[in-house]
């Protein structure tokens, strides 16, 4: 396992709090956190209690019971005493936790409650919020050093060349072969790792650009390589889709991520409406963070977290679940690695390069 220095996370959290959450000395800062995050948990209390002195700190309980959605209001007390006196703007908040799918129902409730996004609360506060489901040490020290302004600009170019496209055509080396309904300006969101405004909230490490499809025009097959929660199968799974939803799932060799991905989306709901929602389409993303790695082979390892792997420049993720056009309890990231994408028939990544950018 990567680990780095006491001194290097510290520098790494001072970045994150001044570069990507602007956050000064008139802030207040809370953090969700649990066992294997605490190393970065320590680092942000100590870095920001150098910069406004006002944090609070609470770690989830090792059986994560309380992760439920029924249980979020055992947090509400926690935050609103952090941010008591505050004004929108000096609300920050971050959240080192793992990545569990099955969590989400809470996650959409934790970040409503910090930043009132999905307006579904009753009392929110208009905070703003670094989401880091999945993150470690070695993120800290690589995706996370990205230059976001960078980022940021390559996010808007992009979304100005295919925000009124009408369908996308996604191709892999492994049998992709997906066509995706577009769903116009409005749908498509620049996740670049600046989150300054109220309300704002996003992945760190953050680097994508990514839409909420439309499922009545999304049909064909997706081959994915990486997959939440499990990383890379032995042998590529293939879905298939028809009007947005999976009505498939096969591999000649990949027990593992089929069991996982029908346990996830099945599990207790059988074919009711749980299970379809949990079976659609909810996400089209492009990576953009050029210190994402899929694998870093000075140390034998592959990335298994799917919060930096779907960052990777010239990947592509689709998921199923949770997304503005479709409201679900789960969100399944599935990567296509060198994918070939078009836009109207404009080519915008070859080969897992990015066409747009004339990286040939």
């Amino acid at each position: 396992m990567y680990q780095c220095t006491t001194s290097d996370l510290r520098k790494a959290a001072r970045k994150v709090l001044e570069e990507n959450m602007g956050m000064t000395e008139d802030c207040g800062l809370f953090i969700l956190y649990e066992d294997c995050t605490a190393s970065i948990a320590k680092a942000y209390v100590h870095t920001a209690n150098k910069m406004c002195g006002n944090v609070c700190s609470v770690k989830i309980d090792k059986d994560r019971a309380s992760l439920h959605p029924d249980r979020f209001g055992e947090y509400k007390d926690a935050i609103d005493a952090c941010f008591d006196g505050l004004e929108d703007g000096q609300k920050v908040a971050l959240t080192p936790v793992q990545q569990r799918p099955e969590e989400v129902g809470f996650r959409i409730k934790l970040i409503d409650y910090l930043t009132g996004h999905f307006g579904k609360t009753n009392h929110t506060h208009r905070g703003r919020l670094g989401h880091q489901p999945g993150i470690n040490e070695r993120m800290m020290m690589g995706p996370m050093t990205a230059d976001y302004r960078q980022v940021a600009k390559d996010a808007k170019v992009l979304y100005q060349l295919i925000k009124d496209g009408k369908k996308a055509r996604l191709r892999g080396p492994n049998g992709t072969d997906l066509e995706i309904g577009l769903p116009g300006p409005r749908y498509w969101e620049k996740d670049d790792g600046m989150i300054m405004k109220p309300g704002a909230f996003g992945n760190l490490p953050a680097g994508e650009l990514f839409c909420h499809p439309v499922p009545e025009r999304t049909n064909g097959i997706l081959v994915f390589s990486s997959v939440t929660g499990i990383g890379k199968p032995p042998k590529p799974v293939r879905l298939e889709f028809k009007k947005g939803m999976v009505v498939g799932v096969e591999s000649s060799n990949s027990d593992e991520a089929v069991d996982y991905h029908n346990n996830l989306v099945n599990k207790e709901f059988g074919n009711g409406k749980k299970s379809m929602h949990r079976r659609t389409i909810g996400e089209l993303g492009i990576g953009l963070n050029p210190m994402a790695k899929l694998s870093y082979p000075e140390r034998c390892e592959d990335v298994k977290e799917m919060l930096e792997a779907e960052k990777v420049m010239g990947t592509v993720h689709v998921a199923t679940g949770q997304g503005r056009k479709n409201r679900s309890d789960t969100h399944v990231d599935y990567l296509i690695e060198n994918p070939i994408l078009e836009v109207d028939d404009m080519m915008i990544i070859l080969d897992g390069k990015h066409a747009w950018k004339g990286e040939f």
